[in-house]
């Protein structure tokens, strides 16, 4: 079934805070890239974001979320990078 991105938010498929999206069968929270990426969500790269300016505020503010959470995963996997670097010098 498809559900809008309005329906989706309303039926808790997608946090409001999070912009994660949540598997109503197990419960499982899943970060929208991931999601998209896994197929969970269906979404369309946007590559000028003024052309949002039409666009609901509320999906304004999940595209945000969304970089939001990217930036966050990124910089994550960076000091994940940088421990598995200072442990493989150590052991030298």
């Amino acid at each position: 079934m498809t559900v809008s991105f309005v329906e989706a938010v309303s039926r808790g498929l997608i946090e409001r805070d999070t912009g994660c999206y949540v598997n109503n069968a197990t419960g499982e929270r899943v970060l929208a890239p991931d999601a998209i990426r896994r197929g969970l969500i269906k979404a369309v790269l946007v590559a000028d974001p003024t052309s949002l300016s039409n666009i609901d505020a509320s999906n304004r503010l999940v595209v945000e979320r969304i970089q939001r959470v990217r930036s966050n995963v990124l910089r994550n996997l960076k000091t994940i990078a940088a421990f598995k670097q200072r442990a493989a010098n150590n052991d030298n």
